[in-house]
């Protein structure tokens, strides 16, 4: 499949970040190739000066979040440019390493320290699956079957940062009830 970087046409350019700080999401707007941004958060952003050139969207993760999902997961089958700037320490959409199942490999930045890196292409992609990744949310009303359930993602890994700690496929066939912060940390990672 043709990189949409390298293709014609007018494709909009979408970058997806949970960096929330004005001075570190204006950094990485800079950085970033797209046009706009669509920032996911838990309880706080700082919102970017209006007469910043670039738009961002700004998505509370609660109910608003199976929505956004699908705007997300909607943009990526369009084959449109999509960036991705990741902060460690904040709401973790990581939308990584398998969200992606094309065979395009789409820029993801993990922000720390102030700086970017740019990561390795994907090497185990997960073939033909669409990938959920999301914080525990402490209080969250929806247990982890549920939201996989909403979110018609079809296949579900458990990650700590890159590190695979549990497949959780077995949740949606069974709908045993996995509430989020009982899964065991504090960057558990639903995808």
């Amino acid at each position: 499949m043709e990189n949409p970087k390298n293709s014609g046409g007018n494709l909009a350019k979408v970058m997806i970040t949970n960096i929330t700080k004005e001075k570190d999401l204006i950094k990485a707007l800079d950085k970033s190739e797209c046009n706009d941004a669509i920032v996911f958060y838990d309880e706080n952003y700082e919102k970017i000066p209006e007469n910043y050139h670039w738009n961002a969207t700004y998505v509370k993760i609660n109910k608003e979040f199976i929505s956004a999902l699908k705007q997300v997961k909607g943009i990526l089958r369009e084959n449109e440019l999509c960036e991705f700037f990741i902060e460690h320490n904040n709401v973790s959409v990581y939308l990584m390493y398998g969200v992606l199942s094309d065979e395009t490999n789409y820029n993801i930045y993990i922000f720390e320290n102030g700086e970017f890196e740019l990561l390795p292409p994907q090497k185990n992609k997960l073939d033909n699956y669409e990938i959920l990744i999301l914080k525990t949310l402490v209080g969250n009303q929806y247990n982890a079957a549920e939201i996989i359930r909403k979110s018609g993602i079809t296949k579900t890994l458990v990650y700590d940062r890159l590190k695979r700690l549990q497949n959780m496929g077995l949740i949606v066939k069974s709908n045993r009830k996995y509430e989020l912060d009982s899964l065991g940390s504090d960057f558990l990672e639903l995808i």
